[in-house]
């Protein structure tokens, strides 16, 4: 995982993300909730 580029995955929109570079999926832990910060 260290070779390949690093990017931005938006999992706050559905709670999870998927790299484009080797597949993981990435989701938020269950009941975890992403705030909008401002």
């Amino acid at each position: 995982w260290n070779t390949h580029p690093r990017v931005y995955l938006d999992v706050a929109a559905t709670g999870e993300a998927r790299c484009s570079y080797c597949g993981t999926i990435y989701r938020l832990k269950a009941g975890e909730h992403f705030g909008g910060g401002h």
